[in-house]
């Protein structure tokens, strides 16, 4: 997290993006703020979405948010994607879930880059 006074564009990534802070919800950490680290953490999904038009933008940020939705519901009922879910040891349990949180972030992350290309704003 940072806060920058007067100018609000700036360089970030090895890429040299350069980036406008647009500001978010008030008390949270707007969609800038999270592209902005996004792109910082995957600079090849920036450039792949800086080459995308906006209907593949439209599409994959449907697309990102579609498998956030799918991994969502892994981790609300796993059987519904491991059948033998309850004969699993619970560390075998414990590295599914964590794989699916990391799945969740990184998916947000990519859509958090697509939306915020799409506006005009990395």
């Amino acid at each position: 997290n940072l806060e920058v006074e007067g100018g609000h564009t700036f360089f970030v990534s090895d890429a040299g993006v350069l980036v406008h802070n647009k500001g978010g919800a008030a008390g949270g950490v707007g969609l800038a703020e999270r592209a902005t680290t996004a792109a910082s953490r995957y600079p090849n999904q920036l450039q792949q979405a800086l080459r995308m038009t906006p209907q593949q933008l439209e599409k994959s940020i449907g697309s990102f948010s579609g498998r956030i939705g799918q991994h969502q519901g892994f981790l609300s009922n796993p059987q519904s994607h491991v059948p033998n879910w309850s004969q699993l040891t619970p560390q075998h349990q414990q590295n599914l879930i964590h794989h699916w949180t990391n799945d969740i972030s990184r998916l947000e992350a990519y859509r958090d880059i697509a939306e915020t290309v799409l506006r005009g704003g990395l």
